[in-house]
């Protein structure tokens, strides 16, 4: 085909274009499409065979991918050309000492250790074959988010910019999970934990992908490899479905056994995290959680963007989040670190020291500290005036009225502001240590003395 540049009055030469997808040409797209749907290589024992399918190329646009034996015999028939200058080639594994010659005639095309192709960086030489990839997407990944943005906002850079690099490769998953929550202590104010691991995120989005393929036609090729992978599994063999049994198998929660073919993302969704929600001591605070839609009707929601984290001033926002996800300074998390860790029932409150330190007692039981009670007291006024219904506590509960405190959207920012202020209250005031120290036991026989295990709490001067 024959064109012309015609700009300002101006008219190029006549030329020809013989490579690739003429660009700005809107018939040459749909010209190609029609092209390669004959294109049809001869059988080749060397072929590549999912469930019975042979797969001999692949394209995406005009990116070529050819694993075929008898590629360039069918180019020649087709009036095809393979460019030697744009193409190269790979040897995975350990390379031969003396490489062989790859031609398309008479151009030599070039072997290479590591390539991109549409967009994704592997190398041949090294068994981690996404790694050059995956570093560069975390290095991109750890410096995309700045500043305090409100959440909605970080949450779509997040999921745009740091999810797709932080998902991808697992041989990597020890600096990624640190990016992570790095990322995450900046956004929401958490420590080291995080709120989706890595490997929790992984296996969700290879679920989620499983159901995206179990809506394909039964002929695609994407639905050819996901049975040759059952099969795979089934014969008890390495592959991306007994990949996914593997994880599922190692989780650190009950959970039932599932079917490859049977899962679809709704069940994944709610099944999975209400499981690891249910079996945690630390997410006590979101288990049978709901909260008000715009309709004011009382849901529960697994997987959502809360409400709280609409809060504008980002103090008040992050001492919630951090009441809810059990982030905060009170001795029932801070004491759960110690090694060997402290008792639930033994990490005391440090101004009454006769109940477990626990939010629900910092914020709305506990008045033995004067300014805590000074706060409660003006709480439970402004409360009163927005809906006097949540302050039931003698007939709920500590825990149930807490959680439908932040349940509320008419009382979330006075909640959160007052879970700030509280938390700073305790955070100023020396924890209830339990100190851990060997004494002489005062029975043994001279000579030979006994050491027993003396435990005791010291409360603060």
């Amino acid at each position: 085909m024959e064109y012309f540049v015609f700009h300002n009055s101006e008219m190029s030469e006549i030329f020809k274009s013989t490579i690739g997808i003429l660009i700005g040409d809107t018939c040459s797209p749909l010209l190609w499409n029609i092209y390669l749907a004959g294109l049809r290589f001869a059988l080749s024992l060397s072929d590549i065979s999912l469930d019975g399918c042979e797969i001999s190329h692949l394209e995406q646009a005009d990116d070529i991918m050819n694993a075929s034996a008898n590629g360039h015999a069918l180019c020649s028939k087709n009036f095809m050309v393979l460019n030697a200058v744009k193409s190269m080639a790979m040897i995975f594994g350990p390379l031969p000492s003396t490489k062989p010659i790859l031609k398309f005639e008479p151009e030599e095309v070039a072997f290479m250790e590591m390539q991109t192709y549409i967009g994704l960086t592997f190398q041949s030489i090294s068994r981690k074959i996404f790694e050059e990839h995956c570093s560069t997407k975390a290095g991109k990944a750890y410096n995309s988010i700045i500043g305090d943005l409100p959440p909605w906002e970080i949450r779509k850079m997040y999921m745009a910019l740091v999810d797709p690099p932080l998902t991808h490769e697992k041989s990597l998953l020890s600096l990624l999970e640190e990016i992570q929550c790095t990322l995450q202590k900046r956004l929401l104010g958490m420590g080291k934990q995080s709120i989706i691991p890595i490997k929790y995120r992984r296996l969700l989005i290879a679920l989620n992908y499983l159901k995206y393929i179990l809506q394909m036609p039964s002929d695609s090729y994407l639905v050819h490899a996901m049975r040759d992978s059952i099969k795979l599994a089934e014969d008890g063999k390495q592959g991306w479905a007994m990949g996914i049994l593997y994880v599922l198998e190692k989780l650190q929660f009950e959970t039932k056994s599932l079917k490859l073919d049977h899962l679809t993302r709704e069940y994944i969704d709610e099944w999975t995290l209400k499981n690891f929600i249910n079996s945690s001591s630390r997410t006590y605070l979101l288990k049978g959680c709901k909260e008000a839609d715009r309709e004011g009707r009382l849901i529960h929601r697994t997987l959502h963007f809360w409400h709280h984290l609409h809060i504008p001033n980002p103090r008040h926002r992050k001492a919630l989040t951090r009441v809810i996800l059990s982030g905060h300074c009170l001795a029932v998390e801070r004491l759960r670190w110690r090694q060997p860790a402290v008792p639930q029932e033994e990490r005391k409150c440090r101004f009454c020291t006769s109940k477990v330190e626990k939010p629900e007692h910092a914020l709305l039981e506990c008045s033995s500290n004067s300014k805590v009670a000074k706060l409660q007291e003006q709480f439970i006024v402004d409360i009163s005036d927005i809906n006097e219904k949540l302050l039931n506590f003698n007939v709920v509960g500590y825990t149930q009225g807490l959680k439908n405190l932040i349940a509320s959207r008419d009382c979330i920012e006075r909640t959160a502001e007052f879970a700030h202020e509280i938390l700073s209250i305790y955070d100023s005031h020396p924890i209830l240590s339990r100190k851990d120290v060997w004494v002489r036991d005062e029975g043994a026989s001279r000579g030979a003395p006994i050491l027993r295990f003396a435990e005791f709490y010291q409360k603060p001067s």
